[in-house]
């Protein structure tokens, strides 16, 4: 199980560079998004593989439930792997929404989603919201 472990954390952090850089302050919301795709809506195992606290994996879980993106069984995001910038694009938007950002709606009559902005930035949300330590790096604990 272990050994399963440390290669979900290694697809994690790979899927994770792809799109958000070392140090960017979103970098640990987009490991719980992506974490996600292997783990389902489940906090705790999102904690467990990321080794995110379980607090910060709950914030961030909130806020995608609040706006639709998980639900209790499933996650639904947008289509992160659109062929150009479209994947990307979509990606971004559903990390501003972990991060506090925006506000997705449920799709319109055209198949897309919509998005409120609520607040400036992950930096203004973490504040209010999380004041604890950030996850550490899921490579450093892969044997």
């Amino acid at each position: 199980m272990e050994k399963l472990d440390a290669a979900v954390r290694q697809e994690i952090v790979r899927i994770v560079d792809q799109w958000v850089p070392e140090g960017d302050l979103s970098r640990d919301a987009a490991l719980v998004m992506v974490a996600a795709l292997f783990a389902g809506p489940s906090e705790v195992a999102i904690a467990e593989i990321t080794g995110c606290p379980a607090e910060f994996v709950s914030v961030i879980a909130a806020r995608l439930r609040a706006s639709g993106v998980w639900t209790d069984a499933a996650v639904e995001y947008a289509d992160w792997f659109a062929p150009g910038n479209l994947g990307i694009a979509h990606f971004t938007l559903d990390l501003e929404t972990a991060a506090g950002t925006y506000v997705r709606s449920a799709k319109g009559s055209d198949g897309r989603y919509g998005y409120t902005l609520v607040a400036e930035g992950l930096d203004a949300t973490r504040d209010e919201e999380w004041d604890g330590a950030g996850c550490p790096d899921p490579e450093s604990s892969i044997d």
